[in-house]
């Protein structure tokens, strides 16, 4: 009798608990984003439409540093729309608190959020392709390359 108590208890911690620590993690909510760029411009699409307060962005190079380097904050009540393209940090009436073109070697991760009122719109982390950031191209979060920033509407 008491192996089948202990059976819902270990269903619970191995099925159940990744489920409840998953939800608190905005970092597994990838997009609507994608970024492109070279060593003087850096291109960051934003694939989903409505209000947003607040951009900010961190890079942290994995050879060198884990520490997450703050680039890019900027605050101000914006509507923005599906395909719209932020380049170097620039936004028409925008505070931009912070922008520095970061250096974005191979291996080189970079996260990039969209917030209202303190809540992700739009999140995603980046990891810089062997042969660096695309410029003619868009990267996505989950590592593709595609001529477009955002996937086709069905």
């Amino acid at each position: 009798m008491r192996r089948m108590t202990r059976w819902p208890l270990a269903f619970g911690l191995i099925v159940l608990a990744p489920l409840g620590l998953s939800a608190c993690d905005n970092n597994l909510w990838q997009g609507p984003l994608a970024v492109r760029g070279s060593d003087q411009s850096l291109e960051i699409a934003v694939c989903t439409s409505g209000p947003i307060d607040e951009i900010v962005a961190n890079y942290r190079n994995l050879s060198t540093n884990l520490d997450w380097v703050h680039f890019w904050e900027a605050k101000a009540p914006l509507d923005v729309s599906r395909g719209d393209v932020f380049v170097n940090g620039a936004i028409a009436g925008a505070q931009i608190g912070r922008y520095t073109l970061p250096e974005l070697p191979a291996g080189t991760e970079m996260d990039v959020a969209f917030y209202l009122n303190d809540s992700p719109v739009a999140s995603a982390v980046f990891k810089v392709p062997t042969t660096g950031l695309p410029a003619d191209e868009w990267l996505h979060p989950d590592g593709a390359k595609r001529p477009e920033p955002c996937e086709p509407v069905n």
